[in-house]
């Protein structure tokens, strides 16, 4: 049985989870050593090279989490550069930096467009993607192709899952003092004395949660309140029964500066939990 070596990335960016975690740790087989990477330019290669030699893995399969998607992304490329504005956990920022003086991009050995394919006939959301981006993803990609590459490893790949909407709806309700109590697993995904804090089990939180494969944590926030001034710029929605379109118009038009959506009687509820999350926080 081949040896696979399963990586996941701590939570970084000020996030208290990272879904990749949440992924593996639902994994349980014999022949999978689960690695936790470091979000970190120097030290996520380090611990993944010093885990290759001591357990000598077959294949290395390695996630990341991405915010620009709704579909499992398989990654094609790794570009031999990091840039990124936002720094690692370490406050390191790179700019227009080449990983290496090797190869300027690296690709695995399986042809990812078939399989991607084969996936999709059987009903999976998954495509393909052209690039891991340039942070440390692309990185741990990158390095993991070299690894095959000089013969340590058969085979590598690197799969992007999108990233828990409820991050961003925690954010966000925090921001405004909308919490009121968090239910959790593990640590508290936040620290703040003014809220009350409650410790449950996972079993717990899959009851009270309606999404299928749920985070560590369920916040109860306040009721908005109905502020009926009238804005400057207004957007309309009359009879939309879709909470999911509605998010996704909300987020559009807070990002074209609209100040103000009235709904009709006949609209979705507001209240309803896929407007809550396909808005990501903005109903904050």
């Amino acid at each position: 049985m081949s040896k696979i070596l399963l990586t996941c990335f701590e939570a970084f960016n000020n996030k208290s989870t990272n879904t990749t975690t949440l992924v593996v740790e639902k994994i349980n087989q014999d022949n999978i050593y689960k690695l936790t990477l470091p979000v970190s330019y120097t030290r996520s290669v380090e611990v993944l090279k010093n885990v290759v030699r001591d357990y000598k893995p077959d294949l290395i399969i390695s996630l990341g989490e991405a915010n620009r998607t709704k579909n499992v992304e398989i990654e094609k490329f790794a570009h031999n550069i990091q840039h990124a504005s936002i720094p690692d956990n370490d406050g390191v920022i790179k700019i227009n930096e080449k990983i290496n003086d090797s190869s300027l991009c690296l690709t695995p050995n399986y042809d990812v467009y078939q399989m991607v394919s084969k996936l999709q006939k059987d009903g999976y959301n998954v495509i393909m993607s052209q690039s891991a981006g340039s942070y440390i993803c692309n990185l741990v990609m990158y390095t993991i192709l070299e690894m095959k590459e000089l013969k340590l490893i058969k085979d590598a790949a690197f799969i992007h899952i999108p990233h828990l909407e409820g991050e961003d709806l925690l954010k966000e309700a925090y921001a405004v003092k909308a919490i009121k109590t968090i239910l959790y697993v593990g640590e508290k995904p936040l620290k703040d004395d003014s809220i009350e804090f409650i410790e449950v089990s996972e079993e717990i939180i899959k009851k009270i949660s309606t999404q299928v494969t749920p985070g560590k944590f369920v916040a109860i926030c306040k009721l908005l309140e109905n502020n009926a001034e009238k804005g400057k710029k207004v957007i309309v929605l009359d009879g939309v029964q879709d909470p999911g379109n509605g998010g996704t118009i909300l987020r559009s038009a807070i990002a074209f500066g609209f100040d103000e959506m009235l709904l009709s009687n006949d609209s979705f509820d507001i209240y309803n939990d896929k407007f809550l999350r396909a808005s990501k926080g903005s109903i904050f």
